[in-house]
């Protein structure tokens, strides 16, 4: 599918989804493009690339908001979750259990590969793939790394 992207425009989804959560909820506003960014990167999936004579590009879009404690980061995250589950993202959209485990995290991606990682403590999940204990998840923050390079498969 070719988009021409002179022809989009944020008006078209992210100026009113800010607009509207910037008025329904107490967080910073700086926090909705974000998310709103997410949620469009996951709908579209691979329908949206660079595409090259020897191979395609579909960039993969992680959203991380660093920010103090009691600054409502699970706040602006929260519209997701109630679209995710309402049916309101499409139903390629999968939502990922709030307490995953590293190594069902990575099974999760495989199995959809559009899905949703939502979790208002991440460095508690990225502390947990790479304690002594879990030495068979070793090289988990690499794959991590890996993935924003798009591979084909994962």
């Amino acid at each position: 599918m070719y988009i021409d992207a002179h022809r989009l425009d944020d008006s078209l989804f992210l100026d009113p989804y800010v607009e509207l959560m910037t008025d329904r909820l107490d967080c910073p506003p700086q926090f909705h493009p974000l998310v709103a960014t997410v949620a469009v990167s996951s709908c579209l999936n691979r329908e949206l690339g660079v595409f090259f004579d020897q191979s395609d590009f579909f960039p993969n879009v992680l959203g991380l908001i660093v920010s103090e404690s009691g600054t409502r980061k699970s706040t602006a995250m929260r519209p997701l979750v109630s679209m995710a589950n309402l049916r309101i993202l499409p139903e390629e959209v999968y939502l990922m259990p709030y307490d995953v485990t590293p190594e069902r995290f990575v099974d999760i991606l495989a199995e959809h590969p559009q899905a949703l990682f939502l979790n208002d403590e991440f460095g508690h999940f990225l502390s947990r793939s790479s304690s002594r204990r879990q030495s068979y998840m070793t090289g988990f923050l690499q794959m991590m790394t890996h993935i924003t390079d798009c591979p084909l498969h994962y």
